[in-house]
């Protein structure tokens, strides 16, 4: 598994990318993924490890439980993986349990993602990866 990105769970994504760049992150485009019901927008500083902000776009977004808890604030950390459907069993078995099944994702081109959660990191995401 390899660190792809921290995905940061915010209100508003225009706000938030104002910040970031005082840090000297680079924004990309915003855009939504109707699939997981969420705005969204990547952040680069130099080739160091990209941000993810997420946004909900309604009500039903997954990020909206996590924000009325927490507030803005680091929401997931991501990991590319090969085989997505090995790593869930394997990390099954480690006590993570899943909280959203595979599925394609517009922010990477339609690679499959799923989410786990583990009592003692929170939730992470895997992202299918094809070497």
């Amino acid at each position: 598994m390899i660190l792809d990105h921290i995905g940061v769970a915010t209100n508003s994504i225009e706000q938030s990318v104002i910040a970031y760049e005082a840090l000297g992150y680079k924004a990309g485009e915003i855009f939504t993924d109707k699939l997981q019901n969420v705005k969204l927008c990547f952040l680069k500083k130099n080739n160091n490890m990209q941000i993810e902000l997420v946004e909900a776009i309604d009500n039903t977004s997954p990020v909206i439980k996590h924000l009325k808890k927490n507030g803005v604030s680091p929401y997931h950390t991501c990991y590319r993986v090969n085989n997505i459907k090995e790593k869930i069993t394997e990390l099954k078995k480690k006590s993570f349990i899943i909280i959203s099944e595979p599925k394609k994702a517009i922010a990477f081109d339609y690679q499959y993602v799923c989410f786990l959660y583990h009592k003692n990191i929170g939730i992470i995401e895997l992202l299918e990866v094809k070497e």
